[in-house]
Parts: C-alpha cells; sequence; structure tokens
C-alpha cells in the first residue's frame, strides 16, 4: 500500500489588489500583504522583508512553494507594479535566502508575466539556484 500524505497549505501573497485580481473574487490566503498599484522595487522589496518574516513568525512550513511571478516587473503588459529587473531578482534572492536559511526542501515554479522579456527574470532566477545547489 502506498503512504498517503495529507497536506496542510499555509499562503503568503504580495500583490497589486488594484488589478486583475482585484477584479475576481480570490480567497483571503493566511498573509495578504497588498501593495497598491506601481509601488515601486524599493517599497516593494520592503513590504516582501516583513512579510518574509512575519510568515516564519507565524507558521513552521516543512516545504516552500514559490510562485516565481514575472508579472510586477516595469514593463510587463499586465502587472502594473512597476518592479525593475533588478528589484524581482533581489526579490527571488530575498525569497531564497530565507528559505536556504530555515533548510527547507523548496519547489519554485514559474507564473505570470506577459510580454518578450518574461523568461529573463526567470531565467536569472533559476540559474542561480542551479549554481549554488550544484
Amino acid at each position: 500500500m502506498e503512504p498517503v500524505y495529507l497536506v496542510y497549505c499555509k499562503d503568503y501573497s504580495i500583490e497589486n489588489q488594484s488589478g486583475f485580481s482585484s477584479t475576481i473574487d480570490l480567497k483571503k490566503n493566511n498573509l495578504d500583504i497588498p501593495t497598491g498599484r506601481n509601488p515601486g522595487t524599493r517599497r516593494y522589496l520592503s513590504l516582501l522583508d516583513s512579510g518574509l518574516k512575519e510568515v516564519y513568525l507565524r507558521f513552521t512550513p516543512d516545504i516552500v512553494f514559490y510562485i516565481d511571478g514575472a508579472d510586477p516587473y516595469t514593463d510587463d503588459l499586465g502587472g502594473g507594479m512597476g518592479i525593475s529587473k533588478e528589484g524581482l531578482w533581489m526579490r527571488d534572492k530575498m525569497v531564497y535566502e530565507s528559505i536556504k536559511s530555515k533548510k527547507l526542501p523548496f519547489v519554485v515554479t514559474l507564473g505570470g508575466g506577459y510580454g518578450p522579456e518574461t523568461w529573463q527574470i526567470h531565467y536569472q532566477f533559476i540559474a542561480e539556484i542551479l549554481k549554488n545547489d550544484s
């Protein structure tokens, strides 16, 4: 008989709640941090930093699933958050370092991003993970 795993999921979201997600009825996450429209890189990273600290205070995850969204990018067609490529790289690095510091296993999925540069945003993060974990 195969084992059965029960997963209890806690979720954390930092997002522009005035865009697409505000037009549909989404469930509330365990921790939602609205950024407002076009928060800029500095504010976005500050909110993320606070949110990551809060996540680890509230929850003790066994595994982290990280959706590496590219839609906050400044030139993205659907994001509307005004975050630079460097800012997204810093975001990914903050998340990655927080996961590694807790010695947690993680899964990365590529999400969001609606433009010709989306692949570059995802690539820079995946390449760094592969470089550091090889």
